[in-house]
């Protein structure tokens, strides 16, 4: 294993980080006078790459023999970090709620245009017809794909001292966590339900994805995971959340009502038929959100196990 790390770690460094050159995109896109200020939205690989070299550094300062990085590597991990966390920083809006806590989104209105994004602000229940198009304005990612975020933040955090980057910092996480648990998170910790999109509003969401008939994500009080005409994307919107857990409790009370949903005997949230709550929202490849099957056997739920497994994770490395 040690020969693969070290035969494998140029080939991360200089392959799959530093030759995509995603330093100098971002720097333009942080930069006032570039053309491309305030145009071009963060995407995926981009937060991909700075957590990726976040971790890396973080690897480096603790098996500097095993972990082998030149200098040259060392300035240019950090400078992919350090420019990556300016760009996430310039999606950021702060806002503030009716009970004066400080709520952070990302993201806001990148992907208004987008055609996943044409039902956006219709929140009814009836499949959408063309007549009710209503693009978004301000919307930020749908909860599904801005659940790589608490990954992103949980490598930068654990990191800091390896990539000289402050940030985040502990209250980035509640600002973060402020806008999860009390805006996004329906508030319901006996049913837990969560917003389609980060902002906060709950429109329809890709309509007719790629062609299918009768397809799309549903506003999530109307939607049913045995349903494809009202979608639903609850379980990977809860997905990397329990990272940072262990640093606001807003975001663990949040993980802990999914923990009890899943132990619930609860006849109308635990029943395993179509019309209980556990099933609508929560069954996934074929099996219930629950630690025990219809015979009353231990399961092992691929969505639960996630869910355990980043709250373990988070937990222990909070440990003194």
């Amino acid at each position: 294993m040690n020969e693969f790390v070290v035969d494998y770690v140029p080939l991360i460094v200089k392959e799959h980080l530093i030759r995509l050159n995603f330093a100098e995109r971002m720097k333009e896109d942080v930069t006032p006078d570039s053309p491309f200020f305030k145009k071009r939205v963060m995407n995926a690989d981009e937060l991909f790459d700075i957590a990726s070299a976040a971790e890396l550094l973080g690897a480096h300062a603790l098996y500097v023999k095993l972990i082998v990085l030149g200098d040259k590597e060392l300035q240019k991990l950090k400078e992919l970090v350090t420019v990556g966390v300016q760009r996430f920083q310039a999606s950021r809006t702060l806002t503030k709620d009716a009970s004066g806590r400080t709520c952070a989104s990302y993201f806001s209105g990148d992907y208004e245009q987008h055609e996943d994004m044409e039902y956006a602000r219709y929140e009814g229940e009836a499949f959408p017809t063309p007549t009710q198009k209503a693009k978004p304005q301000g919307v930020s990612w749908h909860i599904s794909h801005f659940s790589l975020i608490p990954t992103f933040l949980w490598s930068l955090f654990q990191n800091r001292s390896a990539t000289g980057v402050d940030f985040p910092q502990q209250a980035d996480i509640e600002h973060i966590g402020n806008q999860y648990a009390f805006h996004v998170f329906e508030g319901d910790y006996q049913k837990p339900l969560f917003r389609n999109f980060f902002d906060g509003s709950d429109g329809w969401y890709r309509v007719s994805y790629q062609g299918r008939s009768n397809y799309g994500i549903a506003p999530s009080r109307y939607c049913n995971m045995s349903d494809p005409s009202h979608g639903c994307t609850t379980i990977a919107g809860i997905y990397s959340w329990g990272l940072l857990a262990s640093i606001d409790p807003d975001i663990a009370r949040v993980q802990t009502a999914l923990i009890d949903l899943a132990r619930s005997s609860d006849s109308s949230i635990a029943c395993f038929e179509p019309r209980c709550f556990r099933e609508r929202y929560y069954r996934y490849a074929d099996t219930s959100f629950s630690f025990l099957d219809a015979e009353g056997r231990i399961q092992y739920p691929p969505a639960l196990i996630v869910v355990l497994s980043e709250l373990a994770l988070s937990f222990s490395e909070s440990l003194p």
